[in-house]
C-alpha cells in the first residue's frame, strides 16, 4: 500500500514499501507526483490514483524494487550464482575485473545505474591504454659471444646461471629481443648493469575489443543476475554497442613443417611424442590431453573418451580437474593405430620408471606425469614445443595451433561443418564456422574449381573431336 503525502507546493510525495534487504533494512522506493495547475480536484485525484497505481506496479514488477550497491550484489552473484553456471577459472578471471569495474559502478544503486552510464563505460575502456612487457635490445650486437666468453660462460652455462633457457640465450646473441626480465638475470649473472648491455624499450597499445567485451561481460552478467531474481526489471546493458571482433588469421604449420614435426618427433621422449600425436591427429585440448587416464584409452580400438580437463587453481596454486569447455566436449574419437602403438610404449616405460623409483614414485593414474609420476604440469609441453621447434627448425607455434591444424586439414579434406564441430567438441557449429570461415572460404573456391575444371575439360574434348 502506497504512503501518499501532500506538500505545502501542491505536489504529492508517494512512498512505496519494497520489502527488506537480507540484514533487515526496510527498503522503500519514493517518487513524486506534479498535477497539473489547470486540473480541477477531481482531474487531480484521478490523476494522482492512477500515477500512484503505475507506480505501484513498477514496483511489484521489479523495476524499482532495491537499493542495493552493483558492489553486493555482484559479490553475490559471483558467490552465489556463479559458481552453478561456470567454471573454477572463469569465476578467478571474473574476479580479476574488480579493480577496473569496482570504481566505476561499485558505489552506485543497480538502480541508478543508465544504459548511457554503461556506454561511456565501454567508450572509456576503448579508449583506455596499457603498457606491454618491457623488452630488451642488445646493445653489444656483434661482441656479445666473444664478451660472455671474456666473461668465463658458455652460452649453455650462461643460461644455467642465470635461470633462463639456453634459447632464450642464443636468442640474444643472435640480436634478437628479449622480455627484460630475462635481460636483468642475464646482467645480473655477468656481474653488470643491465643497461650497460641493454636497450629497454617499452610500449603501449589499446585494450583490444576482446578484453572490453570481457569486462562488459561482467556488468551484464551482474545484471542479468538482477533480472533473473526479479530485482530489476530490465538490463541497462541490453541495447549497447559493443566494439567489433577482430579476427585474426590462426599461426600453425604448413603441412610440410607439419610433416617434419611428426617425423621428428620419433626421437623424443614417449610421453611428448604421445602428447603431440595426440594433439595434431585428434584436436583435442592442452588441458583434456593432460588430464587423461589410462581408463580413458582403449588401446584395441584406438578409442579416445575426453571427459574432463586439467584447470589451475591461482589462489590455492594447485592443479585440479574440471568439466570440459561445453558439453559438447565430452565426446569419443578414434585416432590412427600408431598413436596407440606410441601409448602401449608409452605405458610400458610408465610401469618400469615406477618399478625403479619405488616408494619416490607418486602413483597416479595419469598418462602424462612428472618426473617422480604424479600430474604433469600445464608449462611441460609449452617449453619442449619451443626448444623442439627451435632445433627442427619450424616457426614456433603454441600447443593450440595443433588443434587448428587439425581442424583446417580436416576441412581441406572436404569434411562437413558438423563433422569438424563434433571432432573439435564445438556448442555450436557457428562456433567452428566463425573460427574456420577462411577455411570454409578457401574450401568452397576449391569445390567450385573442381566443377569448373569438369565443365571446362568436358567442353575442351568435345571441341577436339569436332
Amino acid at each position: 500500500m502506497a504512503q501518499i503525502t501532500k506538500r505545502s507546493n501542491g505536489n504529492y510525495l508517494i512512498r512505496v514499501s519494497c520489502g527488506y534487504t537480507p540484514d533487515g533494512k526496510h527498503i522503500t522506493q519514493s517518487r513524486t507526483f506534479k498535477p497539473d495547475k489547470k486540473m480541477t480536484a477531481k482531474q487531480t485525484e484521478k490523476a494522482l490514483q492512477k500515477f500512484v497505481s503505475e507506480f505501484e506496479a513498477e514496483c511489484q514488477g521489479g523495476q524499482v524494487v532495491s537499493v542495493m550497491k552493483f558492489e553486493t550484489l555482484a559479490e553475490e552473484w559471483l558467490t552465489d550464482y556463479a559458481p552453478r553456471k561456470m567454471k573454477e577459472s572463469t569465476i578467478q578471471l571474473l574476479s580479476t575485473f574488480k579493480p577496473v569495474i569496482y570504481p566505476v559502478f561499485g558505489h552506485k544503486r543497480i538502480d541508478k545505474i543508465t544504459p548511457r552510464d554503461i556506454d561511456r563505460f565501454i567508450v572509456d575502456l576503448s579508449s583506455r591504454t596499457v603498457k606491454n612487457s618491457a623488452t630488451a635490445e642488445l646493445r653489444l650486437k656483434d661482441d656479445f659471444r666473444k664478451y660472455i666468453r671474456d666473461c668465463g660462460f658458455t652460452q649453455k652455462s650462461l643460461a644455467k646461471e642465470s635461470g633462463t633457457s639456453e634459447t632464450a640465450v642464443r636468442n640474444i646473441c643472435d640480436g634478437k629481443r628479449t622480455r627484460w626480465s630475462t635481460a636483468e638475470k642475464v646482467a645480473k649473472t655477468l656481474e653488470c648493469t643491465p643497461s650497460s648491455l641493454f636497450k629497454k624499450i617499452e610500449s603501449t597499445k589499446k585494450l583490444s575489443a576482446k578484453t572490453v567485451r570481457n569486462y562488459f561481460g561482467f556488468v551484464s552478467g551482474v545484471f542479468n543476475y538482477a533480472v533473473k531474481m526479479h530485482i530489476l526489471k530490465e538490463s541497462p546493458c541490453k541495447n549497447c554497442v559493443l566494439p567489433s571482433k577482430t579476427h585474426s588469421e590462426k599461426k600453425i604449420l604448413s603441412i610440410e613443417q607439419a610433416q617434419l614435426f611428426l617425423e621428428k618427433l620419433q626421437f623424443e621422449p614417449l610421453k611428448f611424442q604421445a602428447f603431440f600425436q595426440l594433439a595434431i591427429y585428434g584436436g583435442f585440448r592442452r588441458g583434456e590431453i593432460l588430464a587423461l587416464r589410462w581408463t580413458d584409452i582403449d588401446l584395441n580400438t584406438g578409442l579416445v573418451r575426453i571427459e574432463r580437463t586439467l584447470q589451475y587453481d591461482k589462489t590455492s596454486k594447485e592443479y585440479f580437474y574440471g568439466l570440459p569447455k561445453t558439453e559438447s566436449s565430452i565426446r569419443e574419437l578414434q585416432v590412427p593405430v600408431h598413436i596407440m602403438d606410441t601409448l602401449r610404449k608409452l605405458k610400458v616405460e610408465q610401469l618400469e620408471t615406477q618399478l625403479q623409483m619405488g616408494s619416490k614414485w607418486i602413483a597416479t593414474e595419469q598418462i602424462f606425469t612428472g618426473v617422480f609420476g604424479g600430474q604433469m604440469c600445464t608449462t611441460t609441453p609449452i617449453k619442449f614445443l619451443s626448444a623442439y621447434c627451435d632445433k627442427i627448425g619450424v616457426p614456433r607455434v603454441s600447443v593450440h595451433s595443433f588443434r587448428h591444424l587439425c581442424a583446417s586439414l580436416l576441412i581441406q579434406g572436404g569434411t562437413d561443418v558438423r563433422t569438424v564441430q563434433s571432432c573439435l567438441g564445438h556448442s555450436q557449429a557457428s562456433t567452428t564456422l566463425n573460427i574456420y570461415a577462411h577455411a570454409f572460404k578457401e574450401a568452397e573456391a576449391k569445390a567450385l574449381g573442381a566443377v569448373a575444371d569438369v565443365l571446362d575439360s568436358n567442353s575442351f574434348n568435345k571441341t577436339k573431336q569436332a
